[in-house]
C-alpha cells in the first residue's frame, strides 16, 4: 500500500529557490506553496502541516512581521527559516518568534536536507511518524550524497538544534561567533573573549566549540586531553578545566548557562547560538563543487572566493593538539582546491593576473608543486612576459633541487621549450 506523504507548507517570494526545494522534497512531502504576501491563516486553519519552510530574503522587518503574524496563530508547525540575513540580532529574534532552524542563503540543499532530516527524526521520536512509513528509507537514499569528499567524516556537519525542545526559546540567549582559522577567537557582543581563558581551558573550549552540535562524553575529553594521566587525576583535571570555563562565562553572561552535563556528556546550553567560520567554509565548499560541475563560472568564483576570504591562516595554526592535525590538513586541502579552481577559472576567461595571484598563493603553501610552476609559466607567456617564464622555470628548478633533490620533470622542460619557440615564432 502506498504511504501517504506528509504535509509541508512552503512560503516564499523567490520562485527559483522554491522550485529547487520542491524538486528535491516532492518525493517525501505533499507541498503547498504560498507567496510571501499571501495570508497564511486560512491554509493553517483548514489544513494540517508537519513543517513550515519560510523563505525570507526581504528586509528584517518584513521577515519578522511575517513571523509575528504566524506566531499569533493558535497552532503552527515548526518553522524553518531560509534567509540571507545573517545579523546576530535578526537570528536571535527569529528564534524568539518561533523559528526552530535557520538555513543561510545561498541555499545549500544538503544543509536543508540535514535540517529537515533532524526535524523528521524528532517527529518520528514523538510517534507522529513511524518506521513503517518508508520515510526513513527515502531519507537514507538522499543522505549519502551529502558527504564532503575532501573532509574527514568527523568534520562533516552533524545537525543538532537544541531550540526545538518544547518549541520554547529562552529570553536569555547569547550569540557567539567563533574563528578557527589563523587565530582562535570567540566574539561576544563585538568583544573577543578567548584571552580570558587559560591555555588548557582555551584548548578544551576550542574542541567543544568546534563540536558544538554534538554530545561530547567525559571519557572522550579525557582520552584527547589527558591520555597519559591516571583516570582519577585526568577526571579531576577535566572537572577543574570545565569549572574554569564556566567561571569565565559566568562573568560575562551571568544569566546564561553555558555547558550542560547529561548522561556523562557535555553539550552547549540551548541558550547559546554558535556560528563558526568552519561551517561557513564547508558550505562554500559544497556550493562551489556543485556549481563548478554545472560550468557556472561567475557563481563558482563567488563561492570559491568565500573560502579564500575566510581562510586567513591554517586551522588553529598557533595551537597544537593531536585532534587538530587531521582537521588542519583537511581544511588546507579545501583551501588549495579553491585556489586551484580559481586559477583555472580565471585562466579560462583570460584574466591571467588573477590566475597568477591564486597560483602564487598555492606555492606559499607548498612551493614544490611542479604543476603550479607550469601554470605560472603559461600565465606569463599569455601576458607576453618571456623573461618571467624563464625566471619561473629557474625558480622551480632551484626549489625542487633544494627541497627534494630532484630536477624538473620532462614535462616542465618541454613546456619551457614550447613557450620559447612560440615566443620566437610570434
Amino acid at each position: 500500500m502506498k504511504t501517504k506523504k506528509h504535509n509541508l507548507l512552503l512560503i516564499s517570494h523567490e520562485q527559483q529557490i522554491s522550485d529547487k526545494i520542491h524538486s528535491v522534497l516532492k518525493q517525501i512531502f505533499q507541498i503547498k506553496q504560498l507567496s510571501f504576501d499571501e495570508n497564511c491563516r486560512d491554509a493553517l486553519k483548514h489544513e494540517s502541516f508537519d513543517l513550515l519552510l519560510l523563505i525570507g530574503l526581504q528586509s528584517p522587518m518584513d521577515v519578522h512581521a511575517k513571523l509575528r503574524a504566524l506566531h499569533l496563530l493558535p497552532e503552527i508547525p515548526p518553522i524553518i527559516l531560509i534567509s540571507d540575513i545573517v545579523e546576530a540580532n535578526f537570528i536571535v529574534r527569529s528564534y524568539r518568534y518561533g523559528v526552530v532552524d535557520y538555513v543561510q542563503v545561498p541555499l545549500d540543499i544538503g544543509e536543508l536536507i540535514s535540517v529537515l532530516h533532524y526535524q523528521i527524526k524528532k517527529l518520528l521520536d514523538r510517534s507522529i511518524l513511524n518506521q513503517e512509513t518508508g520515510l526513513a528509507g527515502l531519507w537514507q537514499k538522499l543522505k549519502p550524497n551529502l558527504n564532503l569528499e575532501l573532509i574527514n567524516a568527523e568534520v562533516g556537519i552533524v545537525y543538532q538544534n537544541p531550540f526545538f525542545k518544547n518549541n520554547i526559546v529562552p529570553d536569555n540567549v547569547a550569540f557567539l561567533r567563533v574563528q578557527f582559522f589563523e587565530k582562535f577567537r570567540i566574539n561576544f557582543e563585538n568583544q573577543n573573549i578567548e584571552n580570558l581563558f587559560g591555555k588548557r581551558a582555551k584548548h578544551l573550549i576550542s574542541y567543544l566549540l568546534y563540536h558544538h552540535k554534538k554530545l561530547i562524553s567525559r571519557e572522550k575529553l579525557i582520552e584527547i586531553f589527558w591520555p597519559y594521566h591516571a583516570h582519577h587525576a585526568a577526571k579531576n583535571n577535566l572537572n577543574v578545566t570545565i569549572h574554569s570555563i564556566r567561571k569565565v562565562f559566568q562573568r560575562i553572561l551571568p544569566d546564561v548557562p553555558i555547558l550542560t552535563l547529561e548522561n556523562d556528556c557535555y553539550q552547549f546550553s540551548p541558550n547559546i547560538i554558535i556560528q563558526t567560520d568552519c561551517e561557513q567554509i564547508e558550505q562554500f565548499y559544497r556550493n562551489a563543487k556543485a556549481i563548478v560541475s554545472n560550468l557556472d563560472q561567475k557563481n563558482a568564483i563567488k563561492e570559491l572566493q568565500g573560502i579564500i576570504a575566510l581562510y586567513k591562516g591554517d586551522f588553529l595554526e598557533s595551537m597544537y593538539e593531536p585532534w587538530m592535525e587531521k582537521r588542519r590538513e583537511n581544511y588546507r586541502e579545501i583551501y588549495l582546491y579553491a585556489l586551484n579552481q580559481l586559477s583555472q577559472l580565471y585562466f579560462e576567461i583570460g584574466q591571467y593576473l588573477e590566475a597568477i595571484k591564486y597560483n602564487k598563493l598555492m606555492l606559499e603553501k607548498d612551493n614544490c608543486m611542479e604543476e603550479i610552476h607550469q601554470k605560472l609559466m603559461l600565465c606569463y607567456h599569455k601576458l607576453g612576459r618571456q623573461s618571467k617564464v624563464i625566471r619561473q622555470f629557474q625558480n622551480c628548478k632551484k626549489v625542487l633541487q633544494q627541497e627534494l633533490e630532484i630536477s624538473p620533470s620532462k614535462k616542465t622542460i618541454s613546456l619551457l621549450s614550447e613557450l620559447r619557440q612560440g615566443c620566437a615564432s610570434s
